[in-house]
Protein backbone atom coordinates (compact mmCIF):
# COMPACT_ATOMS: atom_id res chain seq x y z
CA UNK A 1 0.00 0.00 0.00
CA UNK A 2 1.00 3.52 -0.27
CA UNK A 3 -0.47 6.56 0.61
CA UNK A 4 1.30 8.89 -0.92
CA UNK A 5 3.30 9.58 -4.59
CA UNK A 6 5.36 12.99 -6.34
CA UNK A 7 6.69 12.61 -9.31
CA UNK A 8 8.74 15.00 -11.34
CA UNK A 9 8.75 14.26 -14.95
CA UNK A 10 10.54 16.06 -17.87
CA UNK A 11 8.52 16.83 -20.89
CA UNK A 12 11.27 17.55 -23.57
CA UNK A 13 12.75 14.10 -23.77
CA UNK A 14 9.15 12.64 -23.42
CA UNK A 15 9.24 13.49 -27.16
CA UNK A 16 12.48 11.06 -28.07
CA UNK A 17 10.91 8.30 -26.49
CA UNK A 18 12.49 8.85 -22.77
CA UNK A 19 11.44 9.19 -19.55
CA UNK A 20 13.45 11.34 -17.14
CA UNK A 21 12.57 11.72 -13.91
CA UNK A 22 14.02 14.69 -11.63
CA UNK A 23 12.85 12.95 -8.24
CA UNK A 24 10.63 10.24 -7.03
CA UNK A 25 8.50 10.41 -3.47
CA UNK A 26 7.09 7.82 -1.89
CA UNK A 27 5.46 8.42 2.10
CA UNK A 28 3.29 5.57 3.69
CA UNK A 29 4.81 2.46 2.11
CA UNK A 30 3.47 -0.41 3.79
CA UNK A 31 5.27 -3.85 1.83
CA UNK A 32 4.57 -7.31 2.18
CA UNK A 33 7.32 -9.49 0.79
CA UNK A 34 7.30 -13.54 1.09
CA UNK A 35 9.62 -16.10 -0.36
CA UNK A 36 8.84 -19.92 -0.29
CA UNK A 37 10.48 -22.78 -0.16
CA UNK A 38 10.87 -23.04 -3.73
CA UNK A 39 13.08 -19.90 -3.59
CA UNK A 40 10.57 -17.53 -5.62
CA UNK A 41 9.83 -14.12 -4.23
CA UNK A 42 6.60 -11.99 -4.17
CA UNK A 43 8.41 -9.19 -5.69
CA UNK A 44 9.05 -11.20 -8.87
CA UNK A 45 7.38 -9.47 -11.69
CA UNK A 46 8.67 -12.54 -14.40
CA UNK A 47 10.13 -12.93 -17.68
CA UNK A 48 8.67 -10.24 -19.74
CA UNK A 49 9.95 -7.75 -21.82
CA UNK A 50 12.45 -5.03 -19.93
CA UNK A 51 12.83 -1.75 -19.56
CA UNK A 52 16.27 0.09 -18.65
CA UNK A 53 15.44 1.75 -14.90
CA UNK A 54 18.29 3.70 -14.10
CA UNK A 55 18.79 5.45 -11.42
CA UNK A 56 21.69 8.50 -11.65
CA UNK A 57 22.46 7.11 -15.19
CA UNK A 58 24.60 8.47 -17.59
CA UNK A 59 22.28 9.91 -20.30
CA UNK A 60 25.17 10.85 -22.71
CA UNK A 61 25.63 7.16 -23.26
CA UNK A 62 21.86 5.97 -23.66
CA UNK A 63 21.60 8.80 -25.70
CA UNK A 64 24.31 7.94 -28.38
CA UNK A 65 23.09 4.42 -28.32
CA UNK A 66 19.85 4.84 -29.72
CA UNK A 67 18.03 3.20 -26.81
CA UNK A 68 14.45 4.75 -26.42
CA UNK A 69 13.20 2.49 -23.51
CA UNK A 70 15.86 4.37 -21.34
CA UNK A 71 14.27 5.30 -18.10
CA UNK A 72 16.32 7.59 -15.71
CA UNK A 73 15.85 8.99 -12.21
CA UNK A 74 17.63 11.61 -10.89
CA UNK A 75 16.85 11.30 -7.12
CA UNK A 76 14.27 8.90 -5.18
CA UNK A 77 13.40 9.51 -1.68
CA UNK A 78 11.00 7.39 0.36
CA UNK A 79 10.02 8.12 3.88
CA UNK A 80 7.46 6.14 6.76
CA UNK A 81 7.55 3.25 5.08
CA UNK A 82 7.00 -0.40 6.88
CA UNK A 83 8.25 -3.53 5.20
CA UNK A 84 7.41 -7.18 6.16
CA UNK A 85 9.24 -10.36 5.00
CA UNK A 86 8.45 -13.28 5.80
CA UNK A 87 11.29 -16.13 4.82
CA UNK A 88 10.74 -20.04 3.42
CA UNK A 89 11.17 -21.33 7.03
CA UNK A 90 8.37 -18.85 8.25
CA UNK A 91 10.73 -16.54 10.40
CA UNK A 92 8.99 -12.99 9.84
CA UNK A 93 10.92 -10.14 9.90
CA UNK A 94 10.07 -5.86 10.31
CA UNK A 95 11.71 -2.72 9.17
CA UNK A 96 10.65 0.63 9.10
CA UNK A 97 12.34 3.48 6.93
CA UNK A 98 11.76 6.61 8.32
CA UNK A 99 13.56 7.80 5.72
CA UNK A 100 16.09 6.96 2.48
CA UNK A 101 17.61 9.07 0.08
CA UNK A 102 19.86 8.74 -2.86
CA UNK A 103 20.33 10.58 -5.76
CA UNK A 104 22.87 11.81 -8.32
CA UNK A 105 25.98 13.98 -7.54
CA UNK A 106 28.56 14.58 -10.63
CA UNK A 107 30.06 10.93 -10.62
CA UNK A 108 28.57 10.04 -7.25
CA UNK A 109 25.39 7.84 -5.44
CA UNK A 110 24.76 10.63 -2.31
CA UNK A 111 22.70 8.27 -0.06
CA UNK A 112 21.14 8.53 3.55
CA UNK A 113 19.09 6.01 4.89
CA UNK A 114 17.47 6.03 8.58
CA UNK A 115 15.60 3.26 10.28
CA UNK A 116 14.81 0.83 12.82
CA UNK A 117 15.29 -3.12 12.98
CA UNK A 118 13.95 -5.14 15.85
CA UNK A 119 14.04 -1.70 17.96
CA UNK A 120 17.81 -0.69 16.69
CA UNK A 121 18.40 2.48 15.32
CA UNK A 122 20.26 2.56 11.77
CA UNK A 123 21.93 5.06 10.02
CA UNK A 124 23.98 4.67 6.44
CA UNK A 125 24.98 8.09 4.71
CA UNK A 126 27.50 8.28 2.23
CA UNK A 127 28.61 8.16 -1.27
CA UNK A 128 29.41 5.47 -3.64
CA UNK A 129 30.12 5.32 -7.37
CA UNK A 130 27.45 5.58 -9.65
CA UNK A 131 24.89 2.23 -9.19
CA UNK A 132 23.54 2.54 -12.50
CA UNK A 133 27.18 2.64 -13.76
CA UNK A 134 27.76 -0.52 -11.56
CA UNK A 135 24.26 -2.25 -12.70
CA UNK A 136 24.61 -1.63 -16.38
CA UNK A 137 28.71 -2.51 -16.73
CA UNK A 138 28.58 -5.25 -13.94
CA UNK A 139 29.29 -8.47 -16.87
CA UNK A 140 29.90 -6.05 -19.90
CA UNK A 141 32.53 -3.43 -19.01
CA UNK A 142 35.45 -3.08 -16.80
CA UNK A 143 33.70 -1.51 -13.50
CA UNK A 144 35.39 0.99 -10.56
CA UNK A 145 32.92 1.36 -7.41
CA UNK A 146 34.28 3.70 -4.74
CA UNK A 147 32.42 3.14 -1.79
CA UNK A 148 32.73 5.42 1.42
CA UNK A 149 29.96 5.37 3.85
CA UNK A 150 29.41 5.19 7.69
CA UNK A 151 27.36 2.64 9.37
CA UNK A 152 25.79 3.42 12.59
CA UNK A 153 24.50 1.39 15.45
CA UNK A 154 22.74 2.38 18.32
CA UNK A 155 25.21 5.76 17.52
CA UNK A 156 27.93 3.58 17.36
CA UNK A 157 30.17 3.75 13.97
CA UNK A 158 31.52 1.47 11.32
CA UNK A 159 33.49 3.64 8.41
CA UNK A 160 33.43 1.26 5.31
CA UNK A 161 35.76 2.63 2.56
CA UNK A 162 37.22 1.31 -0.72
CA UNK A 163 36.62 -0.01 -3.86
CA UNK A 164 35.24 -2.68 -5.40
CA UNK A 165 36.78 -3.62 -9.07
CA UNK A 166 35.42 -5.78 -11.74
CA UNK A 167 36.46 -7.28 -15.15
CA UNK A 168 34.05 -8.76 -17.49
CA UNK A 169 33.73 -12.80 -16.65
CA UNK A 170 35.77 -12.52 -13.90
CA UNK A 171 35.22 -12.04 -9.70
CA UNK A 172 34.63 -9.05 -8.55
CA UNK A 173 37.96 -7.60 -6.61
CA UNK A 174 37.41 -5.87 -3.20
CA UNK A 175 39.67 -3.58 -1.39
CA UNK A 176 37.50 -2.56 1.50
CA UNK A 177 38.73 -1.09 5.35
CA UNK A 178 36.59 -1.20 8.13
CA UNK A 179 36.92 1.18 11.16
CA UNK A 180 35.42 1.68 14.29
CA UNK A 181 36.80 2.99 17.57
CA UNK A 182 33.58 1.05 18.90
CA UNK A 183 30.89 -1.43 17.37
CA UNK A 184 29.35 -4.16 18.33
CA UNK A 185 29.02 -7.30 16.93
CA UNK A 186 25.80 -9.05 15.29
CA UNK A 187 23.81 -6.41 16.87
CA UNK A 188 21.30 -7.08 13.80
CA UNK A 189 20.90 -10.49 15.54
CA UNK A 190 19.43 -8.80 18.53
CA UNK A 191 15.37 -10.35 18.65
CA UNK A 192 12.93 -10.28 21.45
CA UNK A 193 12.17 -13.87 23.18
CA UNK A 194 8.33 -12.34 22.48
CA UNK A 195 8.95 -12.42 18.55
CA UNK A 196 10.91 -15.69 18.53
CA UNK A 197 8.37 -17.52 20.24
CA UNK A 198 5.93 -16.03 17.58
CA UNK A 199 7.99 -17.41 14.90
CA UNK A 200 9.04 -20.41 16.42
CA UNK A 201 4.94 -21.21 16.56
CA UNK A 202 4.18 -20.25 13.14
CA UNK A 203 6.52 -22.55 11.57
CA UNK A 204 5.12 -25.68 10.38
CA UNK A 205 7.30 -28.62 9.07
CA UNK A 206 6.54 -28.39 5.66
CA UNK A 207 7.82 -24.44 6.22
CA UNK A 208 10.83 -25.46 7.56
CA UNK A 209 12.41 -27.47 4.34
CA UNK A 210 14.32 -30.74 4.44
CA UNK A 211 17.40 -28.87 5.06
CA UNK A 212 17.15 -27.66 9.33
CA UNK A 213 16.76 -31.03 11.05
CA UNK A 214 16.83 -31.83 14.83
CA UNK A 215 19.58 -32.71 15.73
CA UNK A 216 20.74 -36.12 17.85
CA UNK A 217 24.10 -34.97 18.38
CA UNK A 218 25.59 -32.33 21.02
CA UNK A 219 26.74 -30.21 17.63
CA UNK A 220 24.11 -29.16 15.19
CA UNK A 221 23.94 -31.17 12.08
CA UNK A 222 22.31 -28.62 9.94
CA UNK A 223 24.16 -27.88 6.64
CA UNK A 224 25.58 -24.37 6.64
CA UNK A 225 25.18 -22.37 3.72
CA UNK A 226 28.91 -21.85 3.01
CA UNK A 227 28.00 -22.31 -1.05
CA UNK A 228 25.92 -19.59 -0.96
CA UNK A 229 28.58 -16.97 0.20
CA UNK A 230 29.97 -14.82 -2.78
CA UNK A 231 32.88 -15.64 -4.78
CA UNK A 232 35.18 -12.41 -4.49
CA UNK A 233 38.61 -11.60 -5.28
CA UNK A 234 40.65 -9.26 -2.63
CA UNK A 235 41.32 -8.12 1.00
CA UNK A 236 39.20 -6.58 3.83
CA UNK A 237 40.82 -4.55 6.63
CA UNK A 238 39.77 -4.67 9.90
CA UNK A 239 40.31 -2.45 12.83
CA UNK A 240 38.03 -1.78 15.82
CA UNK A 241 39.04 -0.73 18.86
CA UNK A 242 36.54 -2.12 21.07
CA UNK A 243 34.19 -4.35 19.78
CA UNK A 244 30.99 -5.32 21.91
CA UNK A 245 29.55 -9.03 21.61
CA UNK A 246 25.97 -9.73 22.53
CA UNK A 247 25.42 -10.26 26.01
CA UNK A 248 29.43 -10.50 26.77
CA UNK A 249 31.85 -7.94 27.43
CA UNK A 250 33.68 -6.41 24.36
CA UNK A 251 36.55 -7.47 22.93
CA UNK A 252 39.94 -4.67 22.33
CA UNK A 253 41.88 -4.14 19.65
CA UNK A 254 40.60 -6.06 16.90
CA UNK A 255 42.48 -6.17 13.78
CA UNK A 256 42.70 -8.41 10.98
CA UNK A 257 43.43 -8.75 7.23
CA UNK A 258 40.62 -10.81 5.04
CA UNK A 259 42.10 -12.67 2.20
CA UNK A 260 39.40 -13.41 -0.07
CA UNK A 261 40.83 -16.41 -3.07
CA UNK A 262 37.35 -17.19 -4.55
CA UNK A 263 36.07 -20.40 -2.82
CA UNK A 264 38.46 -19.83 -0.19
CA UNK A 265 39.44 -16.90 2.68
CA UNK A 266 42.41 -16.83 4.63
CA UNK A 267 43.06 -14.69 7.26
CA UNK A 268 47.24 -14.94 8.11
CA UNK A 269 47.18 -12.44 11.21
CA UNK A 270 44.07 -11.86 13.47
CA UNK A 271 44.65 -10.22 16.47
CA UNK A 272 43.30 -9.05 19.92
CA UNK A 273 43.19 -8.48 23.55
CA UNK A 274 40.88 -9.68 26.48
CA UNK A 275 41.92 -7.30 29.07
CA UNK A 276 45.50 -7.41 29.68
CA UNK A 277 45.58 -10.30 27.39
CA UNK A 278 46.30 -10.83 24.03
CA UNK A 279 45.62 -13.74 21.24
CA UNK A 280 47.28 -13.52 17.98
CA UNK A 281 45.35 -15.98 15.62
CA UNK A 282 45.55 -17.50 11.73
CA UNK A 283 42.37 -18.87 9.94
CA UNK A 284 42.10 -20.18 6.87
CA UNK A 285 38.60 -21.78 5.08
CA UNK A 286 39.12 -23.93 1.55
CA UNK A 287 36.82 -25.44 -0.67
CA UNK A 288 34.00 -23.11 0.52
CA UNK A 289 31.42 -24.35 -2.55
CA UNK A 290 31.92 -28.40 -2.29
CA UNK A 291 30.07 -30.60 0.27
CA UNK A 292 33.39 -30.98 2.64
CA UNK A 293 35.11 -27.29 3.33
CA UNK A 294 38.06 -27.29 5.26
CA UNK A 295 39.16 -24.96 7.95
CA UNK A 296 42.56 -24.26 9.55
CA UNK A 297 42.70 -22.62 13.18
CA UNK A 298 46.59 -21.74 14.64
CA UNK A 299 47.45 -19.45 16.89
CA UNK A 300 48.67 -18.80 20.99
CA UNK A 301 47.59 -15.89 23.56
CA UNK A 302 49.38 -14.49 26.02
CA UNK A 303 49.08 -13.09 29.47
CA UNK A 304 45.17 -14.38 29.53
CA UNK A 305 43.42 -15.12 32.78
CA UNK A 306 40.84 -17.13 33.52
CA UNK A 307 38.70 -14.34 35.04
CA UNK A 308 39.25 -12.72 32.07
CA UNK A 309 37.98 -14.86 29.85
CA UNK A 310 35.15 -15.97 31.95
CA UNK A 311 34.06 -12.79 32.21
CA UNK A 312 33.52 -11.86 28.08
CA UNK A 313 31.62 -14.85 28.48
CA UNK A 314 29.60 -14.30 31.76
CA UNK A 315 29.86 -10.93 33.17
CA UNK A 316 28.10 -12.39 36.50
CA UNK A 317 31.39 -14.80 36.55
CA UNK A 318 32.65 -14.48 40.08
CA UNK A 319 36.21 -16.33 39.35
CA UNK A 320 39.25 -14.56 40.33
CA UNK A 321 42.54 -14.65 38.67
CA UNK A 322 43.75 -17.83 36.98
CA UNK A 323 46.84 -17.40 34.41
CA UNK A 324 46.85 -19.34 32.06
CA UNK A 325 48.14 -19.92 28.37
CA UNK A 326 46.27 -21.11 25.31
CA UNK A 327 47.61 -22.75 22.28
CA UNK A 328 45.74 -23.72 18.95
CA UNK A 329 46.34 -26.23 16.26
CA UNK A 330 43.16 -27.48 14.91
CA UNK A 331 42.26 -28.89 11.34
CA UNK A 332 38.42 -29.35 10.86
CA UNK A 333 36.33 -30.21 8.12
CA UNK A 334 32.42 -30.99 7.10
CA UNK A 335 29.70 -28.96 6.36
CA UNK A 336 27.88 -29.20 9.51
CA UNK A 337 29.41 -28.24 13.34
CA UNK A 338 28.85 -31.92 13.97
CA UNK A 339 30.97 -32.97 10.95
CA UNK A 340 33.46 -30.71 11.85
Amino acid sequence: TLKYIELDIKTLPLLSGRVEIDSIGLSGVHAYLQTNVAGKSNWELGDGPSVAVTPTADKGAVEASGDSSFIDIEKLVLTDAQIEYRDALGQESQYQVRNLSFGRNGDKTMLAFNGVYRDLAIELTGKTGLVSELLKQWDSSAVHFPVDLNLVVNKKTLVIKGVVKKDPKADAVLDIALTSKTFDWLSLGAKSSKSDSANLAAVTPAEKGGTRTTSPYLFSSDVLPLNNLPKMQGKVSIDIAELGLPGRKPIENLKAGVLLQGNAIDIPRLTFQVGKGTADLQIKMSKLDSAAPTFQLKGATKDFTLEGLLARLDPSSKVIGGNMKLALDMQLSGNSLHQM
